[in-house]
């Protein structure tokens, strides 16, 4: 299965993706899963290089914010944790830019 996650190298993602490496109390992943991070520019990635020792992750330079990063990102995945999120008040109106620029299709 490909997996891509979005939020690594925050705190939560990258405890998800040592869960997804090492399994739970190190026992091993039970599947040979290919992973994808999609990480931000310019952030500390040494956790995913620290667990490139153990597996192959494959790690693209990108923003959730950015459609167009989202559509590359995507390719060939077959489930999506995302994980990714901001905290930080001052982005909030940012937030609201994403979501009312690609608002949820109606159905």
């Amino acid at each position: 299965m490909n997996m891509l996650i979005t939020g690594v190298p925050g705190w939560l993602g990258n405890r998800f993706l040592e869960v997804l490496v090492k399994g739970f109390n190190g026992e091993g992943t039970p599947q040979n899963n290919r992973i994808r991070c999609l990480v931000q520019k310019g952030v500390n990635t040494s956790e995913i290089d620290n667990l490139l020792k153990i597996k192959n992750i494959e790690k693209i330079i990108g923003d959730v914010s950015n459609i167009d990063t989202l559509k590359d990102v995507a390719k060939d995945i077959d489930l999506v944790f995302h994980i990714a999120g901001i905290i930080h008040p001052k982005r909030l109106r940012k937030v609201r830019k994403i979501c009312s620029k690609y608002p949820p299709k109606q159905e």
